[in-house]
């Protein structure tokens, strides 16, 4: 087995019967109806699971279930996170190719950069869950096509370069557009917590615009009811074309330009945005002042002989 010590998951991981909130009091008394792929793939590989809240509303960050590991409680756990995966001193953060890990049973946030990241000590039992977890599922729209996938590193360190903005000019704008796809998405599902079906529902409403009103305006944090304020905004008449289509344009700009650079066995340090755009994969590098390494789509093994054998200097 990787570990004998129990695998924690952040809670929007959902586990049949247990809470699941994703860190919002919006799901206040949600209990999951059933488990989520990664969790049953892990239940059935005979390991011990525990659950932790995110560390903010919704995910984006490495959350307590990072900080299990941290502590030492655990040697590996599972967060999600639709923006760059940001560090936890000491441990490497494993961001897989979009689409290869199934979100089955995941509570969405932002659906087009949502993917299930592995926070480790130890970058081969980090991997080494990869390759339990990852594999096609039929329930997930957005899946790959292989079964399953094989991970290890190679002899030969892949070249490592820094992407910057003179070989990638739209970083500049990277910031800007990540707020807005984000916030129209998180607008866009997020919409669905009412107070009605389930979750969190105030009290002392008069009529069902004041029960939606009362409940999101005390279930969500303020935070999150600022993205939603803009997520509704950007996708608006009279701001769609500008903003939002616009945002979707310069994406697959990035993203073509990002594959342009990645052949095979090129690595690339780049900003922590950059993967989640683009639904490429990514390693965290704890001992090399934070160092995000970025590789082609399916390439996580170019990753990983980084991680193992690379020289970051």
């Amino acid at each position: 087995m990787l570990t004998q010590k129990p695998i924690f998951l952040e809670d929007s991981i959902m586990r049949k019967g247990l809470p699941a909130t994703a860190g919002s009091k919006i799901l206040q008394g949600f209990r999951a109806p059933f488990d989520a792929a990664v969790s049953q793939r892990l239940r059935e590989a005979g390991y011990a699971l525990e659950s932790a809240p995110p560390a903010i509303e919704f995910g984006g960050r490495p959350t307590a279930a990072a900080a299990a590991v941290a502590e030492g409680r655990s040697d590996l756990a599972l967060f999600s996170a639709f923006s760059g995966i940001s560090a936890v001193k000491g441990l490497y953060s494993i961001r897989p190719t979009y689409g290869t890990v199934s979100r089955y049973g995941l509570i969405p946030s932002v659906c087009s950069m949502d993917t299930i990241c592995i926070a480790c000590k130890d970058i081969k039992q980090g991997f080494g869950l990869l390759e339990l977890i990852a594999g096609h599922d039929s329930r997930d729209g957005v899946s790959e096509p292989e079964a399953s996938y094989n991970y290890a590193p190679s002899q030969n360190a892949p070249e490592i370069t820094a992407l910057d903005a003179e070989m990638l000019p739209l970083l500049a704008v990277l910031p800007a557009v990540m707020d807005i796809l984000i916030s129209a998405e998180l607008s866009a599902n997020l919409s669905r917590y009412d107070g009605v079906k389930f979750g969190y529902r105030a009290s002392d409403f008069k009529g069902l615009e004041s029960l939606y009103l009362k409940t999101r305006t005390e279930g969500f944090s303020l935070d999150t009811k600022l993205m939603l304020v803009m997520g509704s905004m950007v996708l608006s008449e009279g701001f769609y074309e500008k903003r939002y289509h616009k945002a979707m344009q310069v994406r697959r700009m990035i993203r073509d330009q990002a594959e342009r650079f990645l052949e095979e066995n090129k690595v690339f340090s780049v900003p922590p945005s950059v993967a989640p755009l683009c639904g490429l994969p990514s390693v965290y590098l704890p001992d090399w002042d934070g160092t995000y390494l970025v590789a082609a789509r399916k390439n996580e093994n170019a990753l990983y002989t980084a991680a193992v054998r690379g020289d970051y200097s």
